[in-house]
Order: structure tokens, then sequence, then C-alpha cells
């Protein structure tokens, strides 16, 4: 039995296998869906490991394997109409695929090495470097096309992935090396094939922004940079457009933005705002981490999405005020910020920015929630705590953090005015001391 924090402050009693588990408080399923996403997962997993699920054999060769997860992806459902009403099945199986991809890899494998195709933008593949099956993908993929030369926004994907029956599994990098899709090598290990596509217009960093990395990299991974036009919350005029701008019904500037200190803002922040941002955009966007049936439930085409996404919203406000518990004041303090960042960040971003607080059936209490959001995030910039404790600035680029704090309010000034809800995140200049919102900060 535990004793549960509502949304609105007040406490419930409930069974522990009712609450979210407490390791992922911000999850709208509880324990006991979870068990049984696994156990159904697990059902799912031997099935497509098996005969019976067209499985190839760990030996397989790359045109076997790739066969293979378009039919997970597809010819299962096509065998089975029945398949599509489901709860249970996902709509996106790379995550099964994925496990069952690295169980039958090699201890090690081999990242490919590249050489460029006669006449084309892509790069393919001979395996040659040996690593382990747990090696990060992003990790080494990026480090081969620093080594190589290449501009940082090259797309990378497995071999096959272009092919006439690919899909989103085999276009999608796993993030470990025996989590995409192989086939046997000479020497016995698993290879892993790899193709490099150059785009056509190659974006490379620019001096400003080399420097920040070299600061950022100084830093020990402790410290990460946004970079923040100057004038981003500021009306801009309007410009005429020239005649191939109406043909085209381009209204974008031709002119590549320098960055400099002149043009941009620096935003410095602990690296920790970095992971919580990713997550939290995961889990509106995906559902990730939670059960099969609530990921389904946001692909709907009705209301539910944006209710289901304004619970989430809810939950992981709630996880921010409650849920963090260990550690100094100060740590916990800075920790909280950083993920109370990251989810007015996660609002504005993603496929469907802030769709969800207009494709709902309850608009007062999606106001309510948003101004509860900003209300909080004033509290913590208010004078109580300083840039030091909040996490702002650089050891040696911005030691007391005023200019990161003023690159956060361009920011949030900018985050608010894209609101269609009346919200300010920057606190004011009042006399009166403000109420703190619920939850210690």
């Amino acid at each position: 039995i535990r004793t549960v924090n509502t949304m609105r402050g007040g406490a419930i009693i409930c069974a522990a296998e009712d609450c979210p588990p407490e390791d992922k408080p911000w999850l709208l399923s509880s324990r006991r869906m979870l068990a049984e996403h696994k156990v159904n997962g697990a059902t799912r997993k031997k099935k497509w490991s098996s005969a019976e699920g067209k499985f190839p054999g760990a030996n397989a060769s790359l045109e076997d394997k790739l066969e293979w997860m378009h039919w997970v992806q597809y010819g299962e459902l096509e065998s089975d109409f029945e398949l599509l009403f489901d709860r249970t099945r996902p709509n996106d199986p790379k995550e099964t695929v994925q496990q069952i991809l690295y169980d039958t890899c090699t201890p090690t494998a081999k990242l490919p090495e590249y050489y460029p195709k006669a006449n084309t933008a892509t790069y393919v593949v001979f395996a040659t470097t040996q690593l382990l099956r747990d090696a990060s993908t992003s990790v080494e993929v990026a480090a081969v096309v620093k080594q190589l030369g290449l501009p940082s926004n090259c797309v990378v994907r497995p071999v096959g992935s272009r092919r006439e029956f690919a899909h989103s599994m085999a276009a999608n990098m796993a993030p470990k090396i025996g989590e995409i899709v192989h086939f046997p090598e000479h020497g016995g290990d698993s290879a892993v094939a790899l193709e490099i596509f150059i785009p056509s217009k190659v974006e490379k960093d620019q001096p400003f922004e080399e420097e920040l990395k070299v600061k950022e990299e100084a830093s020990e991974g402790k410290q990460g940079f946004m970079l923040i036009e100057k004038g981003l919350s500021k009306p801009k005029p309007k410009q005429k457009r020239s005649k191939s701008q109406l043909e085209t019904g381009d209204d974008c500037d031709d002119d590549e933005l320098v960055y400099s200190a002149e043009t941009m803002h620096v935003l410095w922040l602990r690296k920790e705002y970095f992971e919580y941002k990713d997550s939290i955009e995961s889990h509106l966007q995906w559902g990730e981490g939670e059960c099969e049936d609530i990921k389904k439930r946001l692909d709907k085409g009705n209301t539910d999405p944006g209710h289901l996404r304004f619970d989430m919203v809810n939950q992981q406000l709630h996880t921010i005020k409650y849920e963090f518990k260990d550690g100094e004041k100060d740590e916990r303090t800075a920790l909280k910020f950083c993920r109370l960042l990251g989810l007015i960040q996660a609002i504005f971003a993603g496929l469907h920015p802030m769709h969800w607080m207009f494709d709902n059936e309850c608009p007062t209490e999606v106001v309510e929630l948003v101004k509860d959001i900003a209300a909080y995030c004033r509290t913590f910039l208010g004078v109580k705590n300083s840039n030091q404790t909040l996490g702002l600035g650089h050891p040696t680029e911005d030691a007391d953090g005023i200019s990161s704090r003023e690159a956060l309010y361009v920011l949030l000034r900018y985050w608010g005015q894209q609101l269609q809800i009346k919200a300010n995140f920057i606190p004011g200049h009042s006399r009166q001391k403000r109420k703190a919102p619920e939850g210690d900060n």
C-alpha cells in the first residue's frame, strides 16, 4: 500500500501495483500494466524468434534478415487481420526486433570501414573494426564520420533500409551495435552493414560554435550549451519577398545566419537538462516507457491523444514537484530545474508541438496546467536561487551565469509568445514576496 500525492496536492491511498514504478514515477502505466506488458512482450519475442515468426536464424544473410523484419512489420498483419485489433501488439515492433538481433549477435561485432561509391554521395561498407555488441551506435558512428572528415549532418542507415521493402525498423539506428541488423562475417563475428548518405547541403560548424564545443569538452561532461539568436523574442520587421520567393512560396532569407558573439546568446546548462529533455520528449511523443495500450492510444485520430498528453505533462510536473527527494538541497534544486526546463522545451518540440493543448475536451484544465508550470518556473528563477544553484553558466566562459540567465530569459519569453495561453515564465520585479507554488524547490 502506498500514499500517492494527487496532481492538486491531495493524497490517495492505493495498492502499490496500481502506482507507477518508483524509478519512473512520471509514467501513466501502473506496475500491474507494465508487468502484463512484459509478459506479452516475452511471448511475442519467443514467436518472432522462431520458425513460426519466419526468423531465418542467427547466421542468415542480410537479405533474409531484412525480409524477416518486413514480415514482422507487415506480413504478420496481412496473414491475420484480427491482429490489427490486438491492443498488446505494438504498432512499431522495433524494440522486440532489436532484442532478438542483440540476442543472436556474437559478443563482438564488426563496425564497417567506408569507401565512396563512384559518382554518388553514398559510402558503403566493409566490416573491419571490432567492437563489443554493447557499444553505443551513436558514439561509434560519430567517431567514424569524424575520422573520415565527413560533414556532421550525414545520414547514417543500415544497408538495405532504402530498398523497396524498407520500413522504420531497418531505417532507424538502434542504440547498440548488436541491435542493428547483422549477418555472418568470415572470421566468425557478426558484421553490421551501414551506409552514409552525404546531404546536398553540407552543414559545418562555424568557428564560434567550434570554440564553444571545445569549452564544452573541457567541462568533462558536466555542461552543455544552446545557441539562441539575439532578438529571438522581438517581432521581426516584415521583409518584402523577391519575385523568386513569390513564385516558390519560400519565405526564408537566403542569407545564412553567421554565429558570433554579436548575433547569438550562449546558454550554458548542466548536462542533465539535455538528458531530461530527450527523455521527456520521447515520453510525450511516443509514450516511451509506457505499456503498449497507452502507446496505441497516442496514435488515435480523436481527442484521446490530447487527453493522454495532458495527463503525461501533468504527471511529469508532479514528478518534478514531489519525487526529487535524495541529495543535498542545492543539488536537488538544480536537477528539478533542469527537468522543469526539459518539460517546457518538450511542450514546444516534437512532430506535433502543442497540438495536445487544443485537441482535447478539457481546455480550462490545460490553461491551469500551463499557468502552473509558468508559475513554478518563475519561482525557480526568483532571487531565492542563484545562477550557480540552478546550474547556469560555465566555469570559465560564464562563471557568474549572468549571460546564461539573459539567454534563458530570451528563450522563455519566445516560448511564451508561441502559446495561445497567456503565461509568463519569467519573474517580475514585484515588491511583495511571491507565494511559492506546491512542492519544494
